[in-house]
C-alpha cells in the first residue's frame, strides 16, 4: 500500500480464523490521523526495502534467470524506483518534522 504497488497473498489457517482486509483509503485515513505511526511505518519499509534488494541482487548475480536477462534488469529498476519513492517519502517527513 505505501508503494502503490498491486499486491496479492494467500493464506491457509491452521485453524478456525478470522480474516480482515483493509482498503487503501482506510490505510490512508489511518496514516493521516496517527503520523508518528506514519513516519515507523514508512522507516520501516525503508530498512525492509534495502534487505530485500541486497538480497535479490545477490541472488540475481549467482543465479541469473538464462534466457531472460531483460526482466532481470527490468526487476531491478522497479526494485529502485520503488525505493527511491519510499526514500522520497521518508525525506518529505523527515522535512515535516523540521
Amino acid at each position: 500500500m505505501l508503494t502503490n504497488t498491486p499486491r496479492n497473498a494467500s493464506a491457509t489457517p491452521s485453524e478456525y480464523t478470522y480474516m480482515y482486509y483493509l482498503k487503501k483509503e482506510h490505510f490512508e485515513q489511518a496514516l493521516e490521523d496517527f503520523p508518528f505511526f506514519r513516519k515507523k511505518l514508512i522507516l520501516r519499509a525503508i530498512e525492509e526495502n534495502k534487505k530485500l534488494t541486497s538480497r535479490r541482487k545477490k541472488l540475481l548475480k549467482k543465479q541469473p534467470v538464462y534466457g531472460f536477462s531483460f526482466m532481470k534488469k527490468d526487476a531491478l529498476r522497479k526494485i529502485k524506483t520503488i525505493f527511491k519513492d519510499i526514500e522520497r517519502t521518508a525525506e518529505t517527513l523527515e522535512k515535516e518534522k523540521s
